[in-house]
Parts: structure tokens; sequence; C-alpha cells
């Protein structure tokens, strides 16, 4: 196959026997800039021998003389998870609409990688980054180095410190889950925490457990379990919960994630219990999955596609120099069949 050598900025402006330095501003600056290194009908020449050609500017040229790239890095835990999909989905659409592109890279929850990974991408001169990585205790580390090297970014689906962040009120989220619950008569309770490294599961656990203190009812430490977010760890931890007679279970759980709390309803139906009349299940998110299953589940809505949406407009305020705050949604209780009063 023949390489096709790209057209470079010298081979146009030979052609047109002008400087390079205008041939670039001509090709790569605003009309008003290139109307001013050349006449229009010059300009206008430039441009369509440029297109003719296939020429393409060099991002990586173009942003160390602009000290823009139009660039977004996204840090995120993985972008398998569906969660995490619908909020890219939203960073992704309002940078469109701004003209920036962004990648996207899986940190895998290691704060090493986040590192390794942020310090990529600034090396790459990208104009700023978004994080769905956040770890409370070790992160703020490199968010305050991020901040002293004035680099702009923005924390999204979690929080930490004062860092801005656009998120969900999570603290409020488990509180409706609770006041749903306790609502129904249900006072023997389990939390499936997930992450207590992250705000979200921190938050609503917290949000949660507040709620039934203030009614009187201390859940145990033994019934608030933390781990993994997934399907099959939800479906490991209805093993071990199930593992019990009934009369021994707790008659509510409380998931901070709809798909652990999917993987515990696997559980109970192999163990032969069943969600919704046995035991009331909550999750958190509303994602697709929760309205089909075969026992609906009831779930706190978060708006994961806005929360990305807002994540990117904030940023691209903060990187034009704007002043710029946290956004804190509010999140919805969904019923569904998977809970009922007792």
């Amino acid at each position: 196959m023949t390489n096709i050598k790209p057209v470079t900025l010298k081979a146009i402006a030979k052609q047109f026997n002008m400087h390079i330095s205008t041939v670039s501003r001509v090709l790569n600056s605003s009309d008003e800039i290139a109307y001013n290194a050349a006449s229009k009908e010059t300009v206008r020449k430039i441009r369509q021998f440029a297109k003719q050609l296939g020429y393409r500017p060099n991002p990586h040229a173009l942003s160390l003389r602009t000290n823009r790239s139009k660039e977004i890095a996204v840090l995120v835990p993985r972008l398998s998870d569906y969660v995490l999909a619908t909020v890219y989905e939203g960073i992704e659409k309002a940078a469109i609409e701004q003209g920036y592109i962004t990648f996207v890279s899986n940190t895998y929850e290691d704060t090493k990688r986040q590192r390794a990974l942020a310090e990529q991408a600034i090396y790459r001169h990208v104009d700023g980054l978004i994080i769905a990585d956040i770890h409370l205790r070790q992160s703020p580390k490199l968010l305050k180095e991020l901040t002293e090297k004035n680099i702009p970014f923005v924390l999204v689906s979690r929080h930490v410190e004062d860092y801005c962040a656009v998120t969900c009120d999570d603290l409020e989220g488990g509180r409706l889950a609770a006041q749903h619950l306790f609502s129904l008569g249900h006072t023997k309770i389990l939390i499936a925490a997930g992450q207590l490294y992250a705000s979200t599961g921190k938050d609503r656990t917290k949000g949660f457990a507040d709620f039934y203190k203030a009614q009187g009812i201390q859940i145990p430490k033994r019934n608030i379990i933390p781990g993994a977010i997934d399907v099959e760890a939800g479906s490991l931890l209805g093993e071990q919960i199930f593992n019990q007679p009934l009369s021994k279970l707790p008659t509510a759980i409380f998931s901070v994630n709809d798909f652990m709390a999917v993987g515990i309803m696997a559980a109970a139906s192999r163990k032969g219990i069943i969600i919704g009349k046995d035991i009331s299940l909550v999750g958190y998110n509303d994602t697709q999955v929760a309205a089909n299953l075969p026992i609906p589940l009831t779930t706190i809505k978060s708006p994961m596609y806005k929360m990305g949406y807002y994540a990117m407009q904030t940023l691209i305020q903060r990187i034009r120099g704007d002043v710029i705050s946290s956004i804190t949604f509010q999140p919805e209780l969904i019923v569904r069949a998977s809970t009922f009063k007792i």
C-alpha cells in the first residue's frame, strides 16, 4: 500500500509564495484574524486549495500556539459500568455542542493509575479533566496538585472536600430510601453499602442510617456491609445473607447500587426467597434494568446523564475563566414491586 504523506503548511505556503506563518493564520484562525493576514479572495483560494489536498492541522502543534487543544480527558473507574457510561454520554453531548473532543480512560479504582493517566493527559495539553474516580482519602493530594498547576478540572458523580463537583444529593437519596422502608414498617434492616471510600457509597449509607437513627433505631454495624457494586458482588453478598433461616433475616435490604441489588435478587431466587413478599429490596440509580426485572425494583433515581452534561458545561466555564460552583441534583424515589408493607 502506498503511503500518502499529509500536506504541510510549508507546501501550501510555497504554492502561494507566502510566508508559512501567514498561511497558518489563514487556515488555523477565525475569519477575522485570517482577513487581517490576507485578502478575502486569497483566504478563499488558500482554504479551497488546502481542502482539495486534504490538509488537516496538527492538533498538538496548534495547542502549543493557541494554548487550547479542544480536548478533554475523562477519568472513570470503569466505562463498562452502566451508570458511568450514561454519565459519559452526557459529557460527550455537551462537549460536541461546544466543539470539544473527549477521550475516556479507565482507572479501575487504582489511585496510582489515576495519577499516571492524569499526568499523561496534561502532557497531551488537554484543556481540562473530568474526574469520576474519586477516593475520599487518596484523591485530594492529586487534586491539590492539579489546582496548584492551574489545570482546570471538575469532579462528577463523586465529590471530596470543597472541590467543584457535579453530583446527586446522595445523602438525601439514602434518606428517601430509609423513609420509604420505615413507612412500610421495616425495622430489621441490612445495608449493602458498596464502596465506602467513595462519596456515593458513604453518603447513601449515611443518609439511610441517619434517618433510622433519628427514629430511635440503630442499624448494627454488622448489618452495614461494604464491597464491590456489581451483579457478582451482590450475588455473593446475597448468598451470605440468605444462608440462614428466614426468621433471622432482615425484613428489608438497601443496596446503594441497582446492579448489586440485581445480584442480591438472584441469590434470593436461588434460595426460594421472594423479593417483594418475603424481603423488601431498594436499589439506587434507576438504571434501565430496574424497571424490567421479573420483580421490578424500587430504587432511587439519580440524573446520571444530566450530571455528565453539566459537568462538561461547568468545566468549559472554568476553562474560559468564569467563576464556577458545585451543582447538586436532587434524587427521586421510584416505588415498584420489590418493596411491601409489613
